[in-house]
């Protein structure tokens, strides 16, 4: 099934996950802080929204793709209404 919705969106998040990860990496370099956040603020704010990014994100993609699905079967349902003859004219089942 192809969920074009789904898969910009889970693009996009992917992205934003890869920059929020090299912005952590930045801090962890200069504050020379290889586990946790020690005592700096900034790398415990950045890695709470790296956090928090990875813990909406999935619900967030499933959710979309559910919405997605429920569209795709109504417009399904939809065209099976419609039936073609062979005179080429399209009549309501």
């Amino acid at each position: 099934m192809y969920l074009p919705i789904t898969t910009l969106s889970a693009c996009i998040l992917g992205f934003l996950l890869g920059i929020l990860s090299l912005r952590i990496i930045n801090v962890r370099g200069k504050e020379k802080v290889s586990l946790g956040s020690g005592e700096s603020q900034t790398l415990e704010r950045r890695i709470r929204a790296q956090g928090n990014l990875v813990e909406y994100a999935l619900m967030g993609l499933i959710l979309i793709g559910l919405a997605e699905l429920q569209i795709v079967a109504i417009y399904s349902k939809r065209r099976s209404i419609l039936k073609h003859d062979k005179r080429s004219r399209w009549q309501i089942t």
